[in-house]
């Protein structure tokens, strides 16, 4: 494989991937030939690239089926980071039912889906939870933390009205309130 990368964002994520300036010089260093590319630019020749990496690509929550066709024809003229199903897998915060039905720790989840009553899923979701004295609501595609509520246990109600569509409902960590956002790489 040779060494030009693309570093996928679009134009509204680019100013708040705070890491994307330390990433380039990484790539830099390392005799990288790295370019940060919007994946929504139709003026791009994906296929000039060794590899194309999806960096911040954060507005395919507006235009998935959009997105996840420029994944698939990006895939068909070079390498995509991640691959294409592990790219799928994890646009659906459904992956963290999978994590923790194959024994990896995660934040307690519940998952509403659409049509189904909420306040019921809620309670479930607090009976099985009894600890958790915080719930945070958001939708399982998502980015740029839209849509993303928290409550307190005592706001069920509250919390309940705030489902819509397909939605999880977790629990928050402690650690997670006074540290930074902990985050989990595939590899």
């Amino acid at each position: 494989m040779g060494n030009h990368l693309a570093l996928v964002t679009d134009e509204t994520s680019l100013a708040i991937d705070y890491d994307m300036p330390l990433l380039l010089d990484a790539c830099q260093a390392a005799g990288i030939r790295a370019e940060i590319c919007s994946w929504l630019d139709p003026d791009i020749e994906w296929d000039r690239f060794d590899a194309v990496l999806l960096r911040s690509p954060w507005s395919y929550v507006e235009c998935l089926p959009q997105f996840l066709e420029w994944c698939e024809y990006v895939t068909d003229v070079t390498y995509l980071f991640n691959p294409l199903p592990v790219v799928r897998w994890n646009l659906d915060k459904h992956y963290l039912a999978d994590l923790a039905a194959a024994g990896v720790p995660v934040v307690p989840s519940g998952f509403v889906a659409p049509g189904a009553d909420p306040a019921a899923a809620l309670r479930t979701f607090l009976a099985r939870h009894d600890l958790a004295r915080e719930i945070v609501v958001k939708p399982t595609v998502g980015a740029y933390s839209r849509d993303v509520q928290r409550f307190s246990r005592s706001s069920e109600t509250e919390a309940a009205r705030a489902v819509r569509a397909s939605c999880v409902g977790s629990s928050t960590l402690p650690s997670a309130r006074s540290s930074a956002r902990l985050r989990m790489a595939w590899l």
